[in-house]
């Protein structure tokens, strides 16, 4: 069972097939002589997906921007234009590029954080921070002097430097 080697160059000679976006990424891989291992080795992207890709079965890929990944750099590889091929993974698939004017993220509301507050309690909490250190501070105190730690010559020391 001696099979002969396709000749490659006579296959390279036929120009690029526009019928489907795995046609013409084949055909221009023919032209340079490629094989899938080679695009593989260039791409990163497993022989099994890139050959999925030139068979068209969309169901053995991923989606989204890693479909547009594969097919970018596939195209890359054998030196196609990369524009067209996206385009014709769009007209093929509907998997299209965002705009760059778009946001990724989109969202039908905005929300304020203190949008439902009424204007005098806005910054209130600041104040409250500050009385509950107060009233910790001369609970403190308090226990302090009670418990003999802070006599009535050391609160005399300490009110003679607020004077």
């Amino acid at each position: 069972m001696n099979q002969a080697m396709p000749d490659l160059t006579k296959e390279s000679l036929v120009p690029p097939s526009t019928d489907s976006l795995g046609a013409w990424l084949r055909a221009h891989r023919l032209q340079r002589q490629m094989s899938l291992a080679d695009v593989s080795e260039s791409t990163k992207y497993h022989a099994k997906q890139l050959e999925s890709l030139e068979n068209n079965q969309w169901d053995a890929l991923p989606s989204g921007f890693v479909l547009r990944s594969i097919v970018k750099k596939f195209a890359k590889a054998v030196g196609a234009d990369e524009a067209k091929a996206l385009e014709l993974l769009a007209q093929e698939t509907g998997n299209s590029v965002v705009s760059p004017d778009t946001k990724n993220l989109k969202t039908n509301f905005t929300i304020s954080m203190n949008e439902q507050l009424p204007d005098s309690r806005r910054g209130s909490g600041a104040w409250v921070w500050i009385l509950v250190i107060l009233v910790l501070l001369v609970g403190a105190g308090y226990i302090a002097y009670d418990q003999g730690m802070v006599s009535a010559e050391d609160i005399e020391f300490i009110s003679n430097w607020f004077k």
